[in-house]
């Protein structure tokens, strides 16, 4: 490929990225004046158009936040503004397609000459210097732009009058139109249009034919993007995995095992029958002696975009997380779009030949050299602790960047070099894909799991990559097989699948449940629990009457559903509060901590894991206040284990192989995650395996009441599982889990709060029978706060009529508080214009939010009552919070959460300390300093 070629792929690649700056966000720049956005102020031939267009540009806006180096600052960018940067960016736009135009007709001079004797007549020339007075145009009318945008829209004096901009305008459109219209009839573009659409459809039926013979190969590497890209949980585990050197190798290591398994196995694929492209209505492919030869490079190809999708997932976390790099202005997929096509070209036209094979001889010591230094910066650069994690995840994307090109490099001359040249690769690779399968099969075991994630967090993107190796192995022996046999071994394989799902009955993720000695007590009624609490207290309540004034605080928690995070803030918080009361100078309440308060906790999700570990701890200590694990600054060990890679491979594993063969041989995913939290909880000196019916015995009355909330996806009600027994009539429309366990039957306190947080599809659904399955609490309402009212009208109940009944009773006087306990982020509004997409999207999407709207209504609920009858409502919300220098953390929604983002939601902590002081002056007279 000669240089002409290569200029014109690197003008076209900046026109892009030039295109795509040019016109960010220009929604906003559509408006009822302005349909066209910039179009329609370039010809707005009135000063009203002018004046109304800016208006409504100024009225438009969307909530945006700049993360700076100490704070990050909120606001609003509006249509205004963005005109002022498109118009800026438009300058550099004007130059590249200044240069695309003189490219594209000194391509076609010879074309656009007059004559057989008009050699040296330079008509490609005249018509550049045409489009060069349209770009000078479009500079003046640029100039006169920026110049109304950034005065006041209601100071007309001061914007230039509308000829000054249509003027140029219409002069740049004219030159572009007629000196285009006149090139493409000299050209003959008809017939060029044609030719070019005709390689365009073999381009794509190619690409057609072979995404469907390599299809294992591409799902494979869509799964890994997928993970990694999409999903906040894969983009925390990047941060995770790179906070340590052994996380980074074992990361590197079984991606360059997925690398040569993707690049052997398209060329195992090419060796079976091909497609007979004769049969094929569509313009046949010229692929003459290259025909070989282009199928193995798109095999060379595969295996280098299996290092190139992590570098640009690895560039998307990072956007993510507000760590700035090179090229952060560019939007990542299209970083991943150019390196494709650039990618593509080195193997199309051997440009790798110009540098490592000139004159037809392999250098081998520059291909030595290149190695050295490519393995000497993954190595080296930027190792030191100043620029550790997260700022080295832009040093881990330049390392796969840089293995794929060395990648590319050693298959495209591994006949050249001296320890290949003679070397069988094909079982090397396939013994190394063998040995990585075999990793992840070890991992489906409780021992080697429990064993190796003990006291690491960087397994689980390794795991996840060994079970694509192990798959892909899989299905492309069956189709290897199955080709060689005449026998569609991959589709009977999947409808054996099917048929096995659809007659089996089995208990493979039936819930755990143990046995429950017959001499205990049965479990008390909520009711009967309420007044027994209520008894308890009653001197503590007159006491904190008579000494503070005030009324005695009693709390309902309800914590959101959100993984791990969820967790994590849950406990933070209620922590937090109870270091504070601990500390509170001057007062009586400093004997009891804030859990002493708090009647009941309702959660959903990771919220009720949260939850349940405050429960199980308090339990721990016999119904006294708890120790000191759960303050902000001691918690990050409960969570700094993994909790995810033991999940995931019974997703892809073990659970796979029972769900196959329809036999329950062993504990389901969800069983092992239970274990494995039981496992982490005892080594902090948490017992997790407390019997759920007999944990609140009458002397555990300073335990607050545990609410478990789920979703019954047979009946389409919620589920509640708590240790008290409960009346249909106090949770109309619930499905009372109690009733499906027999009274010589018990659950676990970590069983009972994972029926709430069942993922799908991480974690199974969870069985009771055949008529009642349970899946994520968040799946109907995500708060847990309709649970905590209901549980608040039981209390009132019991409460009025000991007061009725009870003289003794009546001069007490309790303060009602709800503490709703979201863990996520406000997202901020956007008014950007719904596309035509939207429509056939719309019933899908109106499912999925049904959920926030259950969850926003149930929450406003208590919000509003609170108001209305003067108790008391607080929320508290994590905040953006700055890390490091420039680092802003995503919080995830899994069950892996780095340490990154649990500092995050430490310093949260500190911001919401006014709320935090609000809540504590319910315990102390108001003269009182906190």
């Amino acid at each position: 490929m000669n240089s002409f070629k290569t200029i014109l792929y690197l003008v076209v690649i900046a026109l892009l990225f030039a295109a795509v700056v040019t016109t960010k966000n220009s929604f906003l720049l559509r408006t009822d004046h302005a349909p066209q956005g910039m179009l329609s102020m370039q010809f707005a031939f009135t000063e009203a158009q002018q004046q109304q267009i800016l208006k409504e540009w100024e009225s438009a806006y969307i909530n945006e936040q700049t993360y700076s180096r100490d704070t990050v600052i909120t606001g609003k960018l509006t249509g205004l503004d963005t005109a002022i940067k498109q118009t800026k960016a438009n300058d550099y736009f004007i130059v590249l397609y200044i240069l695309f135009f003189f490219l594209i007709f000194y391509k076609f001079r010879k074309e656009l000459s007059l004559g057989p004797h008009s050699t040296y007549r330079r008509r490609w020339l005249l018509l550049f210097l045409l489009v060069l007075f349209a770009g000078i145009a479009d500079l003046i009318e640029n100039s006169y732009l920026l110049r109304a945008f950034e005065n006041e829209p209601l100071a007309p004096h001061k914007i230039p009058p509308p000829w000054k901009i249509y003027g140029p305008a219409l002069l740049k459109y004219a030159l572009l139109t007629g000196t285009l219209y006149y090139f493409c009839i000299k050209i003959g573009i008809l017939n060029h249009i044609r030719i070019w659409l005709k390689r365009l459809s073999a381009l794509l039926r190619s690409f057609v034919i072979y995404s469907w013979k390599f299809r294992i190969v591409l799902l494979g590497l869509l799964s890994l993007f997928l993970l990694l890209a999409l999903t906040d949980q894969g983009q925390d585990l990047l941060v995770t995995i790179n906070t340590s050197d052994w996380g980074i190798f074992w990361f590197y290591s079984v991606t360059t095992v997925l690398a040569m398994v993707n690049w052997l196995l398209p060329k195992v694929y090419d060796n079976m029958p091909q497609v007979d492209l004769k049969k094929v209505t569509a313009p046949k492919l010229d692929f003459t002696k290259e025909h070989r030869r282009e199928k193995l490079d798109f095999a060379r190809f595969l295996g280098a975009l299996t290092f190139i999708i992590p570098a640009i997932c690895i560039m998307i976390t990072m956007q993510n997380y507000h760590i700035h790099y090179l090229i952060d202005s560019i939007p990542p997929l299209l970083v991943l779009f150019v390196i494709a096509v650039l990618y593509i070209n080195i193997l199309r036209y051997n440009w790798l030949d110009y540098i490592y094979k000139p004159n037809g001889v392999f250098s081998s010591t520059r291909y030595t050299v290149t190695m050295l230094i490519i393995l000497l910066t993954i190595i080296f650069w930027g190792r030191s602790e100043e620029t550790r994690a997260p700022y080295y995840l832009t040093y881990l994307a330049l390392g796969f960047l840089l293995l794929s090109f060395a990648f590319l490099l050693t298959v495209s001359y591994r006949n050249c070099i001296r320890h290949f040249e003679h070397m069988a690769i094909s079982p090397i690779i396939l013994t190394a894909g063998v040995l990585v399968s075999l990793l992840f099969i070890a991992f489906n075991f409780e021992a080697v799991v429990f064993l190796l994630t003990r006291n690491d967090r960087f397994y689980t993107l390794p795991v996840v990559i060994a079970a694509l190796v192990a798959y892909t192995l899989f299905f492309s022996f069956l189709l290897v097989a199955g080709n060689r046999m005449g026998i569609q071994f991959i589709t009977l394989f999947l409808l054996v699948i099917v048929y096995k799902s659809a007659v089996s009955i089995n208990d493979i993720h039936k819930i755990h449940l143990i046995a429950r000695p017959a001499a205990q007590s049965k479990p008390q009624t909520l009711r009967s629990y309420t007044l027994t609490w209520l008894e308890h207290r009653k001197k503590e309540i007159a006491n904190h009457n008579q000494q503070y004034n005030l009324g005695y605080p009693v709390f309902f928690v309800n914590a959101y559903g959100g993984g791990i995070r969820a967790a994590a803030w849950t406990t933070m918080v209620v922590g937090r509060l109870d270091q504070m009361l601990h500390k509170m100078p001057g007062t009586r309440v400093r004997d009891h901590d804030f859990q002493h308060h708090v009647f009941s906790y309702s959660g959903t999700s990771g919220g009720t894991i949260g939850i349940s570990l405050l429960v199980s701890s308090r339990l721990e200590h016999h119904g006294g206040k708890t120790d000191e694990t759960f303050y902000p600054e001691n918690i990050l060990k409960l969570y700094q284990h993994d909790y995810l890679t033991a999940t995931l491979t019974g997703l892809f594993g073990r659970d796979a192989l029972q769900s196959l063969i329809g036999v329950k041989l062993y504990p389901d995913r969800a069983r092992i995650q239970e274990q494995n939290w039981e496992i982490y909880m005892r080594r902090n000196g948490i017992n997790y395996q407390v019997p759920m019916r007999t944990g609140w015995l009458p002397n555990m009355i300073d335990v607050p009441l545990f609410f478990s909330n789920t979703y019954d996806i047979n009946t389409g009600y919620k589920g509640i599982i708590s240790p008290v027994h409960l009346k249909g009539t106090d949770f109309p429309g619930t499905v009372l889990l109690q009733e499906f366990i027999k009274s010589n039957e018990d659950l676990y306190l970590s069983t009972a709060a994972f029926i709430s947080a069942r993922f799908p599809y991480v974690s199974p659904t969870a069985k009771f029978d055949e008529r009642h399955h349970f899946t994520d609490g968040g799946t109907l309402e995500n708060s847990g706060a309709e649970t905590s009212l209901q549980v608040f009208q039981v209390f009132k109940s019991v409460w009025d009529s000991l007061q009725h009944k009870d003289p003794s009773y009546q001069n007490l006087k309790l303060k009602i508080n709800f503490l709703s306990l979201p863990n996520s982020i406000p997202v901020l509004d956007s008014v950007e214009r719904i596309k035509n997409l939207y429509e056939p999207l719309a019933p899908a999407l109106g499912l999925l939010n049904s959920t926030n709207g259950n969850t926003v209504k149930a929450d406003t609920i208590n919000r509003f009552l609170a108001k209305r009858n003067n108790w008391n409502y607080f929320s508290i919300n994590p905040r953006v919070v700055k890390i490091k220098e420039n680092v802003w953390p995503v919080l995830p929604i899994g069950w892996q959460i780095s340490d990154y983002a649990l500092q995050q939601m430490q310093l949260s902590i500190i911001k919401n300390q006014p709320v935090l002081d609000s809540i504590t002056r319910q315990f102390q007279a108001p003269e009182q300093p906190l």
